[in-house]
This record gives structure tokens, sequence and C-alpha cells, in this order.
């Protein structure tokens, strides 16, 4: 028997241990279309995706430090620096 505890249903996991959210889950997060989410993607402003054969996923951490980064009001600069530090320019 294992103490590994499983993501829920539809999120995988990254091989670094890091969830990943479909489509689905983060406009959920973001409450913004997926239309939004890929233009912001195209700017450099949010995190790209990570391809999954056709499938695309986002690391639930990235995700969650962009949202913070957009709650506490942040400037296009310092959101654009945090994504281009996430690696954001794969």
């Amino acid at each position: 028997m294992t103490d590994e505890v499983s993501p829920p249903c539809g999120e995988k996991e990254s091989a670094t241990g890091d969830q990943l959210f479909g489509i689905g889950q983060v406009t959920a997060k973001v409450q913004m279309g997926r239309t939004w989410v890929y233009s912001q993607v195209k700017l450099g402003l949010f995190p790209r995706p990570i391809k999954l054969g056709r499938a695309s996923r986002w690391s639930r951490g990235q995700v969650d430090a962009v949202t913070r980064a957009y709650a506490r009001g942040a400037s296009v600069a310092e959101i654009a620096a945090l994504i281009k530090s996430m690696g954001g320019a794969r």
C-alpha cells in the first residue's frame, strides 16, 4: 500500500510532480474564456501550454502564480517578466 495521492479526476501530473490543468480547468481558475487565455499566451502574458500529443496542459503552479500577479494588480511588464522567468518563451 502506498501513501501517494492521485491528482483529482481530469488532472494530470508533470514529471516534476506539478499538477497539469486542461483548458477547461484553466478557464475556470482565471474566470475567463479560452480565447482570452490563448490571446494572453500569444502576447507573452500567460504561461505557454505543455503539449502532450494533441492535448494542451498548463502547470498548476504557473497558472496560480500568474493568477496571483493579476489579482494583486501587477503591471503588464511585471507579468511579462514573470512569464519569461518561468520559461514562457519555450
